[in-house]
């Protein structure tokens, strides 16, 4: 109620309204002109449903990219356990 814009945007709706244009576009976008509407009849979709052929690549690259996520950080990981048993001069397994 308090909005700086409240009174605005209302009387721009007012004006809209007395000319006409609200009525126009209502008639543009909401009404059914010549029968060319929307059919009766099912229409058959181009493109096919995906099932496993067409996006088991991505579930590959996924997997993939895990696998050598957790292989990179086995290497960091046996490589700060030797960085740190040379320095404190503990013998490694």
């Amino acid at each position: 109620t308090d909005s700086p814009y409240r009174t605005f945007v209302s009387k721009a709706i007012l004006k809209l309204t007395e000319r006409g244009i609200l009525t126009k576009l209502k008639d543009k976008w909401w009404k059914v002109h010549d029968g060319t509407g929307c059919s009766a009849t099912p229409v058959k979709p181009t493109s096919d449903e995906l099932d496993m052929a067409n996006v088991g690549g991505v579930f590959l690259v996924v997997v993939l990219g895990c696998v050598a996520a957790f292989l990179v950080s086995l290497l960091e990981f046996l490589w700060n356990c030797r960085k740190i048993a040379v320095e404190e001069k503990v013998s490694t397994v």
